[in-house]
């Protein structure tokens, strides 16, 4: 969640998560991932719907926390190279489901030791239009990489161009760390085992992004898609005080 904290004038404000904003002139941007609701979901998922009805929003909401909270296990561990199922009182810390997701994404960082350059970059670009949370720029063998986090069933086609999006805003604001791969680890792959050539182990893989530039063509469309449908849109803003007194 972004918060903006001012101290001058007691307040905190909290926007809608799917906004960030401009330092440059304090303008909100759209994420990547809300301009690409833009991009058709399909008939799989259309159909899907039918099947849960009323449930989707919750089952939505499930799978949205399930993905947070790995996550933050991934950002704990990449910041201070620890982490536990269990507290020091012997209390679970993760849902099972996390923690057998977790554990997968934790074979790769041991197998494959990605150098990380950083993890959880936020940004907003007023020049691409657009503003989003990069969740790894890492070195593998000597290549710089952006991989992005996938705790869902599936990998979509709309996960490409959302990391594209992800390497030209990066490449425009840190010019001297140039990107070479883009990858999705996919927690949930149906992979068995490792394979030589592949980044992979059971149950989980890096899909490589084949075609970053033509992605980012086809992104770019689903922005402009979704301001002509969103000539309007705002971030909704939550302001509160900092304190109270008498």
């Amino acid at each position: 969640m972004n918060k903006f904290i001012n101290q001058l004038e007691n307040k905190i404000t909290i926007p809608d998560e799917h906004w960030y904003k401009s330092t440059k002139s304090d303008k909100w941007l759209p994420s990547v991932t809300t301009l690409l609701d833009a991009y058709p979901k399909g008939a799989a998922y259309v159909l899907w719907l039918k099947n849960v009805g009323m449930n989707a929003s919750q089952i939505l909401k499930e799978a949205g926390d399930i993905g947070s909270n790995v996550h933050s296990a991934i950002d704990q561990y990449v910041k201070t190279g620890q982490l536990k199922f269990l507290n020091d009182e012997g209390r679970e810390l993760w849902k099972w489901e996390e923690w057998e997701l977790i554990c997968k994404a934790m074979e790769f960082f041991e197998r494959y030791k990605p150098d990380v350059i950083v993890h959880e970059f936020s940004f907003a670009s007023e020049e691409l239009g657009y503003g989003g949370t990069i969740d790894m720029v890492c070195q593998i063998n000597g290549q710089n990489w952006i991989i992005d986090y996938k705790s869902g069933n599936g990998i979509y086609e709309s996960h490409y161009l959302q990391i594209s999006a992800y390497k030209k805003a990066w490449e425009k604001l840190n010019p001297q760390y140039p990107i070479y791969k883009l990858g999705l680890l996919h927690l949930k792959a149906a992979t068995r085992k490792e394979v030589e050539g592949s980044i992979q182990g059971k149950g989980w893989k890096v899909e490589e992004a084949e075609n970053p530039e033509s992605d980012f063509e086809y992104f770019q469309y689903c922005q402009k898609l979704w301001h002509r449908a969103n000539p309007k849109a705002a971030p909704k803003i939550l302001e509160y005080p900092l304190s109270f007194s008498k």
